[in-house]
């Protein structure tokens, strides 16, 4: 599950903002590993949930050139296909870690160069040691979650309390977002309950300089048609399956073991099936409603 935190100077300056305390409030998102960095007006750090390459993976991790820094929260699925593109190009990896194969596309294509090329889910910040610019992304659909805290300073945290509880600022509420927690049940995309404090929206990325200026970018939206023939109904079946069938075999590549949660549904008995078929003798856990008295006693 991974957390990651981190803060400029003016906001290290203020003296609320403490990145050693938010990662420990994050620790239980991720026990293996806890690590900082700092350099170019930054402090960065990630407490790591190690899945993939538990002892070479480690974060914050930087790039082969020396120039940037690099902590994620997530999964790069695709990471493979991409090392081995990477590696036609002339790039060596000293980990099998899906982190340092989105630390060298960054180095070799940019951060939106690299966006355009992943898939995965993911929450990232990664320090371009030259210019003194940080960069966040997130991912397609917002499946991992990043706040961003420029009450005094600049502070990104992938939970908000950290961010409320570790700042100077006097947490106030923002009207916009208690109105939507009220009316839908959750705040709105891009705000938070607390005024001052945002949520990196879904498929997009943000630049912030030295100086402070920031810039903006969507690198993805949800497509509006699809162009391609659907066909028959049993053609269309069969495509389906092969999707899920490899959607399912790129998140089963991991170091340690794996697991399967089961609902009952038809969406955790189809992704179980994928994943037998992938990977036989996989473990799986469920809960009936028989059962329950059972466990809790």
């Amino acid at each position: 599950m991974c957390g990651i935190a981190g803060a400029d100077r003016r906001a290290l300056r203020a003296g609320g903002c403490d990145v050693s305390k938010m990662l420990a409030m994050l620790q239980y998102r991720g026990p293996d590993d806890v690590g900082e960095w700092e350099g170019a007006g930054w402090r960065v750090g990630v407490a790591r949930l190690a899945i993939i390459d538990p002892r070479q993976g480690r974060q914050p991790m930087e790039s082969a050139d020396g120039r940037w820094c690099l902590v994620l929260n997530g999964e790069i699925y695709n990471f493979p296909r991409l090392r081995t593109a990477l590696e036609a190009r002339g790039r060596r990896f000293q980990t099998s870690s899906d982190t340092e194969v989105l630390l060298e596309l960054i180095a070799d294509r940019g951060v939106p160069g690299a966006l355009a090329a992943i898939e995965g889910m993911f929450a990232f910040a990664v320090v371009d040691g030259r210019s003194g610019e940080l960069w966040l992304a997130r991912d397609r659909f917002g499946e991992k979650p990043l706040y961003i805290d420029r009450r005094d300073g600049f502070a990104f945290c992938s939970e908000l309390t950290p961010l409320v509880l570790t700042a100077n600022a006097t947490p106030e509420p923002s009207a916009r977002g208690v109105a939507s927690i009220l009316r839908s049940g959750y705040p709105w995309p891009g705000i938070s309950a607390v005024e001052g404090v945002v949520e990196l929206r879904a498929g997009t990325w943000l630049c912030r300089s030295p100086s402070g200026a920031e810039t903006h970018g969507t690198y993805w939206r949800l497509p509006d048609r699809v162009d391609e023939e659907c066909g028959p109904p049993a053609r269309c079946g069969a495509r389906i399956l092969s999707l899920l069938d490899a959607s399912v075999r790129e998140r089963l590549v991991a170091d340690v073991p794996l697991g399967l949660f089961l609902s009952g549904g038809i969406d955790s008995g189809a992704v179980a099936a994928a994943a037998v078929g992938a990977r036989p003798g996989i473990e799986a856990v469920t809960r009936s409603e028989e059962h329950t008295s059972e466990l809790q006693s």
